[in-house]
């Protein structure tokens, strides 16, 4: 098969089988197509994502959209529209409006538990109308957690970086408890800024972001820690 800049594109014996099988140039014949074989590796990916291959391959066929119900509690679903590309971050600032705008739909946030964190928390304040504080960051941490848990295979290499959420769980910390927690006005004493800063020291593990969290025991995330533990 040759692309659209005539190089040759190397096919699998199934993929050369569901193109001739399509017969014409439509993106759902083709797909309806490979999905037909349940060895293909398209319907592997249509399994990954949750789906039953045969179910989408008929909804492809007669144009309907099949009633699920919603993996993910409505709490946790704006989050998951941000990962899967239905909504996008706003970002701090006219820079990251900016980088967002041109990045958001090629970014996986998955592949980058401590950055989809930060985007979460800075998301949560601005409907507030207030500065990103540490208890955002806190209860990011579990939302972003639990949204990777239910779509596993966003997170491709980057599974074993979200050990923060994971102990915090361990500790029957999750955010609906967060969520509940209560906290007097008293401010972080080192805000996020000062420890989720770009830079050399920057982690993408969230179990390395929970420890600098914990490290400042007067910040509002320790403290939450502290009374629901």
């Amino acid at each position: 098969m040759r692309g659209t800049d005539d190089r040759a594109l190397p096919l699998s014996a199934a993929a050369a089988t569901a193109l001739r099988a399509s017969g014409d140039d439509s993106r759902l014949t083709l797909l309806a197509a490979m999905l037909a074989d349940p060895g293909s590796e398209a319907s592997a990916v249509v399994r990954d994502c949750g789906a039953d291959p045969d179910e989408v391959r008929h909804a492809v066929q007669t144009g309907t959209v099949p009633h699920r119900e919603d993996r993910l509690p409505p709490e946790l679903r704006p989050a998951r529209d941000a990962l899967i590309g239905r909504v996008r971050y706003r970002g701090r600032g006219l820079k990251d409006r900016l980088l967002f705008s041109v990045l958001a739909r090629q970014t996986n946030h998955a592949a980058r538990p401590v950055l989809w964190t930060r985007l979460e928390a800075d998301e949560r304040a601005q409907q507030r109308k207030r500065p990103t504080r540490t208890d955002d960051i806190l209860l990011a941490m579990l939302v972003t957690h639990e949204v990777a848990a239910a779509y596993p295979h966003m997170t491709h290499m980057a599974k074993d970086n979200y050990g923060g959420g994971q102990a915090l769980l361990a500790q029957r910390i999750d955010h609906h408890r967060v969520r509940a927690a209560t906290l007097d006005d008293r401010p972080d004493e080192v805000p996020p800024g000062q420890i989720l800063r770009p830079g050399p020291e920057w982690t993408e593990d969230t179990r390395v972001l929970l420890d600098r969290l914990a490290a400042h025991p007067a910040n509002r995330s320790s403290r939450i820690v502290q009374a629901l533990s």
